[in-house]
C-alpha cells in the first residue's frame, strides 16, 4: 500500500511539473511576441537628438511631405525646404509655404503638422502631391499612399520611414522689404507668392526602419 501511494504521489508531482513547464513556456512565448510587437510593426519613437539622417540630403533627394488637417479635411504638399534645429530652447522643424498654395490656408488654421519622408520607390506619389493642388479635390486618394493619424490627430503617411510631428509656435509671411539678394532673386525668377515661415516645436519623431 505504501509503495502504491508513493507511486501515485510521484505521478501527480510529475504531471504538475510538466503542466507548470508548459505554462511557463507558453507565457514566455507570449511575452516574447508582445516584446517584439513594436519591431514587427516597424514604428518606434526617438528623441530629436537621436536622429541620424542628414536633412539637407533628405530634402534634396527624397523631399518631404508636409501634411496638415484632421479627419475631416487633410492636405499634403511636397517640400524641398525645411530646417531642423533648436529655437527658444526647444527642438523644432520649420517649414515654409507660399501664400499661393492651397495648403497655406490650412497651415494658418491648423495647430499641428507632420513632415513625412519616404523612400525613393514612392517618388512618383511624392511628386504627384507636389504638382497637384488640393483645390482640385482629394489628391491623396489618387496616390498609393496610406493616410494615418497620430494620437494627437495629425495626419501622416504609413509608408514613411521618418515622420516628424510638430506643434506650430509661430507663423508669418516673409517681409519682402527685408529680403536679401538670394530670396529676392528667387521671387523675381519664380513669380510665386511670398512664403510664410512656420516654426514647429517637435512633439514626436516616429521611425520605421522597415520602410527605408
Amino acid at each position: 500500500m505504501n509503495r502504491l501511494w508513493i507511486y501515485r504521489i510521484a505521478v501527480v508531482v510529475l504531471a504538475v511539473g510538466l503542466a507548470a513547464a508548459l505554462l511557463v513556456r507558453k507565457d514566455g512565448n507570449a511575452t516574447s511576441e508582445t516584446d517584439t510587437a513594436p519591431v514587427v510593426s516597424g514604428w518606434r519613437n526617438i528623441e530629436p537628438s537621436e536622429v541620424e539622417d542628414n536633412f539637407v540630403k533628405l530634402l534634396h533627394e527624397n523631399m518631404g511631405l508636409l501634411t496638415m488637417g484632421d479627419h475631416g479635411q487633410t492636405n499634403s504638399m511636397t517640400i524641398g525646404w525645411g530646417t531642423f534645429g533648436t529655437l527658444w530652447s526647444v527642438p523644432v522643424f520649420n517649414v515654409y509655404v507660399s501664400e499661393d498654395r492651397y495648403s497655406h490656408g490650412l497651415m494658418e488654421a491648423c495647430e499641428t503638422y507632420t513632415v513625412s519622408f519616404l523612400s525613393k520607390e514612392h517618388r512618383d506619389d511624392v511628386i504627384y502631391l507636389g504638382t497637384h493642388s488640393g483645390r482640385e479635390g482629394d489628391k491623396i486618394s489618387q496616390t498609393s499612399l496610406t493616410l494615418k493619424y497620430t494620437d494627437s490627430g495629425t495626419p501622416y503617411f504609413e509608408e514613411a520611414f521618418l515622420v516628424i510631428e510638430c506643434r506650430k509656435q509661430y507663423g508669418a509671411p516673409f517681409d519682402a522689404s527685408r529680403l536679401g539678394e538670394i530670396p529676392s532673386g528667387f521671387y523675381d525668377r519664380s513669380h510665386v507668392g511670398i512664403h510664410s515661415a512656420y516654426v514647429g516645436q517637435i512633439m514626436q519623431i516616429l521611425v520605421n526602419d522597415d520602410n527605408r
